[in-house]
């Protein structure tokens, strides 16, 4: 057992259900670049740039700069 009183022997942990992956241009080179994100918000911002969902599907969100 460890100081937070975690046993790795008899403690089940289950981690993140679903990974949810941000795919959206960079605000200084326009390529596509990938974030990894906790859950799919309606609006996000990256360096400065806002950005907009546009589509969500099979652990993807794919944002658009505004």
């Amino acid at each position: 057992m460890d100081d937070w009183g975690f046993d790795p022997y008899t403690s089940y942990y289950e981690g993140a259900e679903h990974v949810v992956t941000a795919v959206l241009p960079h605000p200084l080179h326009g390529r596509l670049v990938e974030r990894v994100i906790l859950w799919v918000r309606p609006y996000v911002a990256l360096k400065g740039q806002k950005y907009k969902l546009s589509w969500w599907a099979n652990g993807i969100a794919y944002y658009y700069p505004i």
